[in-house]
């Protein structure tokens, strides 16, 4: 895929969430927000799906990630609000006031721990010759890789670990 492809699924998945934000409100009301929030969980496992049985190659790739984002944008859709909602829901009446600042600051920097860990571990994992390490360090072998590393194609894991290893 070329930038343009990859800009035009980050503009389907946008639009998928802004084309079905306000209708997942009416679900909502219909079926119930503890249903939507379901309904969401549902439309992030298919799209994981479709993401991971998705084959490299092929006219139709473009296609296919764009159902993708479609899917992504629709469980957002669906969760974004539903899930707040049915929490805020929960707390008695009584107390909302002074629950719900706590409960959403709880979540705010449960979240940003979230990103933060994510970012670090998707960094690592994106790295080749780390995930080679790591693997190697498992006794799994080692990913390949097209270009021609210092090391040999063996797994010599010694020489991978990221620590020193003295004899």
């Amino acid at each position: 895929m070329n930038l343009s492809q990859f800009a035009a699924l980050n503009v389907i998945w946008a639009l998928s969430i802004v084309v079905l934000e306000v209708p997942s409100g009416a679900m909502a009301d219909v079926i119930g927000r503890r249903n939507l929030v379901v309904l969401s969980a549902v439309l992030m496992v298919v799209e994981m799906t479709v993401f991971a049985l998705l084959p490299v190659g092929g006219p139709w790739v473009f296609w296919v990630f764009a159902v993708n984002r479609v899917l992504s944008g629709a469980a957002e859709a669906f969760s974004s609000g539903a899930d707040e909602a049915l929490a805020y829901d929960s707390i008695p009446e009584a107390d909302r006031s002074t629950i719900w600042p706590a409960v959403i600051g709880r979540l705010s920097r449960w979240m940003a721990l979230g990103f933060i860990v994510t970012s670090l571990l998707g960094a690592y994992v994106y790295d080749v010759h780390q995930m080679n390490r790591l693997l190697c360090w498992l006794g799994a072998g080692r990913v390949p890789w097209p270009r021609r590393t210092r090391s040999s194609s063996q797994c010599t894991c010694a020489s991978l670990l990221p620590w020193p290893v003295w004899p």
